[in-house]
């Protein structure tokens, strides 16, 4: 097996095809391929060659076929998406209210279809913390120390976060995990009365840097409205992750808690409580 995962992982779906296994034991294999590859690809151009090739086989074993796939609920129309020949998804939203009596029916007129069913919910303005898979701790320093004035774990604050707007603060994330995982996506939401500032301009304040990430921790996009990152590999441990805000509107604003969960399976997650920030 050359010592390499990804093509230990790829005889084994190239096996699985020699032998003409169900399509459910293909479709774990294929599955197995694909997690083992990272945000640049697979590990070595060796592993990328044999998880294509393997991949290759399986395209060709299962085409894509048109088809007509419907949703439905208690009889009711909900969505439906027409596919050609050609590799393609499509997203269906289902709002909760449509669904009648817990029931929601999936059909596709021929073929075989792939789907994944994702549940999202509005989570309340006082939500507490979940600690499903990980712990994640909100802390806001002031820029340039290394002492919390805000801490928010699991539990709601009793008082709001309050402190004044054009000043710079450090937010840090702190996470614990007592298991290994991989492909570990962390989500910051922004207050509105907050932007995230940037480090990577030649135009951004230099004086003022944050804390130190973990090293694991990497692959920083900061949007409007969040803050994301990436892990590929988290051994059992804490973690902490920082990035620099500015205090920008004076207003009571709701602040959202942070979420950790894995890419490949977001069900398991862990947020800390959400927050009211007070800038005045």
């Amino acid at each position: 097996w050359r010592d390499s995962i990804v093509d230990a992982q790829a005889q084994m779906l190239q096996l699985l095809l020699d032998r003409n296994a169900p399509l459910d034991q293909l479709d774990g294999a294929v599955r197995s391929l694909i997690e083992q590859k990272c945000r640049c690809g697979w590990p070595s151009t060796q592993s990328a060659a044999s998880a294509v090739s393997a991949l290759t086989a399986y395209g060709a074993r299962v085409p894509p076929e048109p088809m007509h796939v419907a949703v439905s609920s208690g009889g009711a129309a909900i969505g439906s998406r027409d596919f050609g020949s050609a590799a393609a998804s499509a997203m269906i939203s289902v709002p909760i209210a449509a669904v009648q009596s817990g029931s929601l029916t999936l059909k596709a007129n021929r073929g075989t279809l792939h789907y994944v069913l994702s549940y999202t919910y509005p989570l309340p303005s006082d939500a507490p913390g979940n600690l499903t898979a990980f712990r994640v701790t909100r802390q806001l320093f002031e820029a340039g120390s290394t002492h919390a004035f805000a801490t928010i774990d699991l539990a709601s604050p009793a008082s709001p976060v309050a402190t004044t707007v054009g000043q710079v603060f450090d937010v840090g994330l702190r996470i614990a995990v007592d298991h290994p995982v991989d492909r570990v996506v962390i989500e910051d939401p922004l207050p509105a009365g907050f932007e995230a500032v940037d480090t990577s301009f030649a135009t951004s304040l230099q004086s003022v840097v944050p804390q130190s990430d973990n090293w694991q921790i990497g692959g920083r996009q900061i949007y409007r409205d969040r803050v994301v990152a990436f892990a590929e590999h988290l051994g059992p441990g804490v973690y902490e992750m920082h990035y620099l805000v500015r205090s920008v509107t004076p207003g009571t604003y709701r602040w959202p808690g942070a979420r950790v969960y894995l890419e490949p399976a977001p069900e398991e997650f862990g947020r800390s409580a959400a927050a009211t920030l007070v800038l005045k």
